[in-house]
């Protein structure tokens, strides 16, 4: 690079040849990014250092330091991203990057209570990098936010791990609500540009939001959806969308009939064929049965045994899936195994049960 280009020896030597280690290269660069006239990079350095080397956030991600996750977001760049060449150069001049880590940064701020000093890192951010991060939002592990330029973020916010947003994102409010209030990700969800999501909404992980699409309701695991209201238009076919990178949407196993999952559930006829189920008819017995199940749950036990997208699922396919769709939700395994029996014959479902005594518990548990 120097010997290419000798202008910017002096600039580099400043950035990276002067500090011993990654973390203290990251905060010099922080430093200069985000110092003026008020608060200078001598003033923000040392604040960086000691940030950069504590815990991110005790609830949510125990243990892990904000150094440990800005190495996890450099490399997964470097994996995603083609215009990227190499780590020193993602971390000198990506400021979908850079603004990630200095908000993290703030972030630790406002859980110390140094809220002030929080909010004057927002306000850089947002003047320097274009993105707008409250320092109450929790961004996960791996995550790459690519451009970064209009990215808004709300307090509530939570993004799990694997994640990947372009540019332009908006995860919003809806109002003049207070508390959990803004969308939740799960983990190795990928949302393309121009992505508005607003309100307490939960994109389910392994899921795709496709570019310009205005997210009002919540999104099943698994799903790929699109549209202004955004609907559901098929399965995802890869295991981690955040890090695929499927953004034209080219990889998704489509509803047979090409319609939005719900609608073609609500045009079934609340009957039952033979050997099939329903969707609606399973979805009233789950409800029957565990009443304290939210809407996300229970769709993403349907989205995930609809899987010809028709509207029907096999008997058969509750039994050998089961295990699949407990791990997809967090409520008591044991307890969900008798939710979908109950839908069968106990004859049908002797799977379902580590053995007949938990079988026995269970359904007297449930009546």
């Amino acid at each position: 690079m120097v010997a290419h280009e000798p202008v910017s020896l002096q600039p580099l030597a400043d950035a990276v040849l002067q500090h011993s280690s990654v973390e203290d290269i990251l905060a010099h660069r922080l430093a200069s990014r985000l110092g003026g006239n008020v608060v200078g990079i001598n003033q923000w350095f040392p604040v960086f250092q000691e940030v950069m080397r504590a815990e991110y956030d005790s609830l949510h991600h125990p243990g892990v330091t904000v150094a440990q996750m800005a190495r996890e977001d450099l490399q997964v760049v470097q994996e995603r991203d083609p215009a990227a060449q190499g780590h020193l150069f993602c971390m000198l001049y990506f400021k979908g990057y850079l603004g990630i880590q200095a908000n993290r940064i703030s972030h630790v701020l406002w859980n110390q209570h140094r809220k002030p000093l929080a909010l004057l890192v927002q306000s850089k951010i947002s003047q320097v990098f274009g993105m707008d991060i409250h320092p109450g939002a929790v961004l996960g592990r791996e995550l790459m936010i690519d451009h970064g330029t209009g990215v808004v973020i709300g307090e509530t916010s939570i993004i799990g791990n694997g994640c990947t947003l372009l540019h332009g994102v908006t995860l919003g409010a809806t109002g003049k609500d207070t508390g959990l209030r803004h969308p939740q990700l799960g983990d190795d969800v990928l949302v393309g540009a121009g992505v508005i999501v607003l309100g307490c909404v939960t994109l389910g992980s392994q899921c795709k939001i496709g570019a310009g699409s205005v997210v009002l309701k919540s999104i099943p695991e698994g799903a790929t959806a699109i549209g202004c209201p955004a609907k559901v238009v098929g399965k995802v076919t890869e295991s981690k969308p955040g890090s695929f990178m499927d953004t034209s949407l080219c990889f998704i196993k489509r509803s047979a009939e090409e319609q939005d999952f719900k609608s073609l559930w609500q045009q079934r006829p609340d009957v039952k064929r033979e050997g099939y189920m329903c969707l609606q008819s399973l979805q009233k017995k789950l409800l029957e049965k565990n009443p304290n199940l939210t809407p996300f749950q229970v769709d993403s036990i349907i989205f995930a045994l609809d899987k010809g997208m028709d509207g029907y699922v096999k008997d058969q396919d509750v039994i050998g899936n089961c295990e699949e769709i407990m791990n997809r939700i967090s409520i008591d395994n044991p307890h969900l195994r008798c939710l979908l029996s109950s839908v069968y014959p106990m004859s049908d479902t002797p799977n379902l049960y580590q053995n007949e005594e938990e079988k026995e518990r269970l359904i007297i548990d449930s009546t």
